[in-house]
């Protein structure tokens, strides 16, 4: 934990606007993810949180680093194998820092993270969210009612598929005061990284997440329920 203290204290946060304003701040902070498929769509998950924030009765304030260094500190922060205690204390470092700089109501750290999941009548199941499973090539037509058994018992592998075997992903949100107490952790579901190829009876992770204008609507629908009681 020394050095990433150290790193904290010798980055430079800004952000994009520090006017004043009727509505109260809340600074939001880039998200970082897990899930390395997903790293070049956090800037859509990014601008969409901020969006629907900004709906609301809060001014959202977008924090950027200027020391590339940060890179390390935002993948620290969804380190599995970091204690979530460590992060905790990364987190409220940041807050502090910031503090100094603007006044502000909440903190938020948002990370897209990896998470199991269960498959049912068809559907992933995973945070208080349900989304069809897509299904791709020639033989989907095949594919009819619930397909849970039918997709459990065929894979890549031949061996079939357990509810360990699924994932998805989930906004994470650590919404933090400006005193850098911990106020409550929020998830929700925002993607199913993958389809199921009938042809080659295997699943396959998405080049894009929210390329789709159906997945884009999804995220933004979610990230509005997680808001909800903010």
């Amino acid at each position: 934990m020394t050095k990433f203290r150290l790193l904290i204290s010798t980055l430079c946060l800004t952000l994009v606007s520090t006017q004043a304003f009727a509505k109260e701040r809340i600074v939001v902070f880039p998200a970082s993810t897990d899930f390395p498929a997903a790293t070049s769509e956090l800037n859509i998950v990014n601008q969409t949180l901020l969006a629907q924030l900004n709906t609301k009765d809060y001014k959202a304030l977008p924090v950027t680093f200027t020391d590339p260094r940060s890179i390390e500190l935002i993948d620290y922060l969804v380190d599995n194998t970091a204690s979530e205690s460590d992060k905790a204390d990364v987190r409220r470092e940041f807050v502090a820092q910031l503090k100094e700089q603007v006044n502000f109501t909440f903190a938020i750290f948002t990370s897209v993270i990896n998470r199991p999941a269960k498959f049912k009548r068809g559907k992933i199941i995973w945070d208080d969210t349900r989304k069809h499973l897509v299904l791709s090539g020639s033989l989907k037509t095949q594919y009819r009612g619930d397909i849970t058994e039918q997709l459990n018992q065929e894979s890549m592998t031949g061996k079939g598929m357990k509810d360990a075997d699924y994932n998805a992903l989930s906004l994470k949100l650590d919404v933090y005061d400006s005193e850098g107490t911990l106020i409550e952790v929020k998830k929700i579901g925002i993607a199913v990284p993958y389809t199921f190829d009938t042809n080659r009876k295997q699943f396959r992770t998405k080049k894009t997440l929210f390329f789709e204008e159906r997945d884009l609507e999804f995220l933004q629908k979610n990230i509005a329920k997680i808001l909800e009681k903010l």
